[in-house]
């Protein structure tokens, strides 16, 4: 795959890690276990290993949204040690998870700078209800948004993807994909020929799963020394 972005019209960006913060939401889920459960005979580590456990094979199945995935693996475990059910305070502390992240400092700024040139949007895995009022929390202007939920597929599937390309009426290599994970992101979209730039805050090793890499930069200033200048 040559780096030639002459022909980018279209620059998609993952939201979650990688315009905004999520600061390991799952550690936080745990902690919310360890929390609420404290004192329980199975131990919080075993209830939240569990959970996790089903987190994992719903993901493999059919498509169901995040929040429809974590709620069933907490109820099944509920279910499972028959353990008081907090359902409610549950999916409430989910929502405050995705819906209350701080956008990066520069993400404001490189958004609107782009968008001077190209058409920027998202391909992001999430649940529209929550992404859309993450965004409006967060005070982002997008020209497109393609959800996991939208598709009916989460990235790395092609699926998504495809759907970015027949919405936005462009061919794999007019698109830009730019992401903090490596199988999502990188993987997923340059699998399909589509150019990508790695945001590697972390200074992360590339693993070899990911085949292909056009740049990569740790901030998200670095983007527009290589499309402003291209």
């Amino acid at each position: 795959m040559c780096n030639n972005l002459n022909k980018i019209k279209v620059i998609c960006f993952d939201y979650y890690g990688t315009l905004v913060d999520m600061d390991k939401p799952f550690e936080k889920i745990k902690k919310w276990f360890e929390l609420k459960y404290i004192g329980i005979e199975i131990g919080s580590n075993k209830l939240f290993s569990t959970f996790m456990k089903k987190v994992a094979v719903l993901s493999t199945q059919s498509f169901q949204n995040g929040n429809v995935i974590l709620l069933s693996s907490y109820i099944h475990i509920c279910d499972r040690y028959e353990i008081d059910c907090y359902k409610q305070e549950f999916i409430e502390y989910i929502e405050f998870l995705f819906m209350d992240v701080n956008a990066y400092n520069d993400a404001h700024f490189v958004i609107n700078e782009l968008k001077k040139r190209y058409r920027v949007g998202l391909i992001t895995n999430a649940d529209n209800y929550i992404l859309y009022e993450s965004i409006r929390k967060q005070n982002f202007s997008f020209d497109f948004m393609v959800s996991s939920e939208d598709a009916q597929c989460n990235k790395p599937g092609v699926e998504i993807y495809d759907f970015a390309r027949k919405k936005l009426k462009v061919s794999y290599n007019e698109m830009l994909m730019i992401g903090d994970s490596q199988i999502d992101d990188i993987y997923g979209a340059s699998k399909q020929g589509i150019p990508v730039i790695w945001i590697n805050r972390e200074k992360r090793t590339m693993e070899d799963c990911s085949p292909s890499v056009y740049f990569e930069v740790q901030e998200l200033n670095g983007i527009l020394n290589i499309m402003m200048n291209w």
